[in-house]
């Protein structure tokens, strides 16, 4: 066990489990020590309102994952009706709460680069090749595969075009760690989706050093906004993202490799809202679950 004493101008003793081996029951008497907490909010959850912060620690509690150590963070921006906060779990705790169930078998990952022979099948959730390219090319992509007993293997392949945010340094920096973890998370996510809920998923690698929220994706408020500034927020917010040209190009693929009727999946998504009339309509938050529902019909019509 790693113990960081934490020097308080009052002597105390308060210990800081920053181990990912430390118990639970430790964790949790950990999150209920009024210094912890103090501590806690300070270095982990700068700027946290109290509001926030409780609520980040339940759900830190009902989760049962170390704020610490990364497994569980907390991150905000903005003030007044455009604060956003989330709670987000990164690849150790994705792998705390994987590791709970004694029927995880594990996970296996690997990058794809340009000149890789790559072939899967994303309606049985298998890779059917994968011979990497000598010498190495540039990195494109990763799969990763999570197996766990009574249920069949969870397959995630992402294409580094669709998640690499070009304000944020780390993918620059660690594009390599930065699409598997993305890969590895979003496999276990999909393994174990119930323990999940509540939780957004870590676009960070923990073996680098932990940047704040606002350093890798935003630029905090340092001013009140003009009226013109406040109206384009407002509208920025109520404008939906919709898929990139390379999702809907995959997408297209996708009805085509299932020989699906164009005509009846158009219908499907106009059905289940997640279109008007056209699939270039189809939000980026609503991707994943449009292409699993690609594959839901065409399990029905084999």
């Amino acid at each position: 066990m790693s113990i960081v004493a934490v020097n308080n101008p009052q002597p105390q003793s308060l210990q800081l489990v920053e181990s990912s081996n430390v118990s639970t029951a430790t964790l949790m008497q950990t999150l209920r020590d009024p210094e912890a907490l103090r501590v806690l909010k300070d270095v982990k959850c700068k700027g946290a309102k109290d509001e926030e912060f409780k609520a980040f620690i339940a759900l830190c509690t009902t989760k049962k994952l170390n704020p610490f150590n990364n497994e569980i963070y907390f991150s905000a921006y903005g003030e007044g009706k455009y604060r956003k906060y989330f709670m987000m779990v990164g690849r150790h705790g994705a792998l705390r709460i994987a590791e709970r169930h004694s029927g995880f078998r594990g996970i296996t990952s690997f990058e794809i680069r340009e000149g890789d022979d790559f072939q899967f099948d994303p309606v049985n959730q298998k890779i059917i090749k994968h011979i990497p390219k000598v010498p190495k090319g540039k990195i494109i992509g990763a799969w990763a595969v999570a197996k766990r007993d009574g249920f069949d293997d969870a397959l995630s392949v992402c294409w580094l075009d669709e998640f690499k945010k070009e304000k944020n340094p780390a993918w620059a920096e660690y594009t390599l760690d930065m699409i598997l973890y993305k890969a590895e998370t979003r496999v276990l996510r999909k393994l174990f989706s119930n323990e999940f809920e509540g939780l957004m998923l870590d676009n960070f690698p923990e073996k680098q050093e932990r940047m704040s929220f606002e350093d890798s994706y935003h630029t905090p408020i340092a001013k009140i906004p003009s009226t013109d500034e406040f109206l384009a927020d407002e509208e920025d917010e109520d404008e939906p993202e919709y898929i990139s040209q390379a999702q809907l190009t995959r997408f297209h693929t996708l009805v085509n490799k299932y020989e699906l009727d164009p005509n009846e999946v158009k219908q499907r998504l106009i059905d289940d809202g997640y279109i008007i009339d056209s699939s270039k309509q189809i939000q980026v938050q609503h991707y994943d679950r449009v292409c699993e529902l690609l594959q839901e019909l065409a399990r029905q019509g084999a």
